[in-house]
């Protein structure tokens, strides 16, 4: 930690603690503003600062939504600006990249969980929970490259709007919706007041 400030993890029973050791004038333990020494891994403080395996979760939590938020954003730009992207190209790319962002994260989770569990340092868990949460997007990227998974998606959309959506919207078009707009006609009517023969 920051200023000679150390924090460790430890276990009593059930309950896991997070002790802070060392000056209490530092830059560290004024950040916590805890008065005490040894902590509850639940104290909110603790559980905002992301130490400890319990704080985990929201630091996760918070680096796979603005990972979505990323992906969704150069998503989007490449249909704007690129000519020959379709609506099936966006979605494709966009389930693709938020899949890769939750496998990534909760590879990630998962390996920061181990280390709080096998290691005492309060701080050991975040340095994995970042580097394995790298580790995993890279190698999400490379399989996706080599197995060209977002094609696949992609001409999945495709052929799902080829075969189902498009026959369903010709057949719309051309069904015969006077009744539909006969009904429409009557409710908007009878919101004004008017009857059916004025």
């Amino acid at each position: 930690m920051s200023g000679g400030t150390r924090a460790r993890m430890v276990r009593n029973g059930s309950k896991t603690y997070i002790v802070l050791t060392g000056y209490a004038g530092t830059r560290m333990r004024q950040a916590l503003q805890l008065a005490f020494t040894r902590v509850r891994d639940t104290h909110p403080r603790v559980l905002e600062l992301g130490l400890g395996v319990r704080g985990l979760g929201n630091v996760a939590r918070g680096g796979v939504l603005i990972s979505c938020f990323v992906s969704a954003g150069v998503e989007t730009l490449d249909f704007i600006f690129n000519d020959d992207a379709t609506i099936e190209s966006l979605a494709g790319g966009l389930v693709t990249e938020f899949g890769k962002n939750i496998i990534a994260g909760g590879l990630a989770y998962v390996a920061a969980t181990l280390t709080g569990v096998a290691f005492t340092s309060a701080l050991a868990p975040g340095i994995v929970l970042v580097a394995a949460a790298f580790a995993a997007g890279w190698i999400l990227n490379r399989v996706d490259e080599k197995y060209k998974v977002k094609n696949a998606v992609i001409n999945g959309f495709k052929y799902v709007n080829a075969e189902y959506v498009r026959p369903g919207w010709h057949a719309l078009e051309h069904a015969d919706m006077s009744g539909v707009e006969n009904a429409f006609n009557s409710l908007a009517n009878a919101m004004t007041g008017r009857l059916p023969g004025d």
